[in-house]
């Protein structure tokens, strides 16, 4: 009796984890398994839907560069680092300045 019930538990964790998958359910029933689901789902979902939640440190470092190259997209404005600032600064607002003939100046250099 002892193996048949061993055998039962095993097979609820392996189903388990499979439907988890397959519903979006986020149950974590060890820490390498919740490991596994944060780093494979939720930055799949966060890539289709643009959230962008950030759970771990190197998933941030690839949102930053994702949440750059679409404020290139869209022209939008948002430094989120100094590097990018000054990029910002630079690239962006002399070609504003250029193309409308307003002269605003942010920087000693510009």
């Amino acid at each position: 009796m002892q193996p048949q019930n061993k055998s039962i538990r095993c097979n609820y964790k392996r189903r388990s984890i499979i439907s988890n998958y397959k519903t979006g359910v986020s149950e974590a029933t060890t820490k390498p398994e919740y490991q596994k689901h944060v780093q494979n789902r939720s930055i799949r979902s966060n890539y289709k839907t643009g959230a962008s939640e950030a759970t771990t440190k190197q998933e941030y470092q690839k949102q930053l560069q994702k949440s750059i190259r679409s404020k290139y997209n869209t022209g939008v404005s948002e430094a989120t680092t100094k590097q990018e600032y000054q990029m910002q600064l630079h690239n962006r607002s002399i070609r504003s300045n250029c193309k409308t003939g307003v002269s605003e100046v942010t920087t000693k250099q510009e």
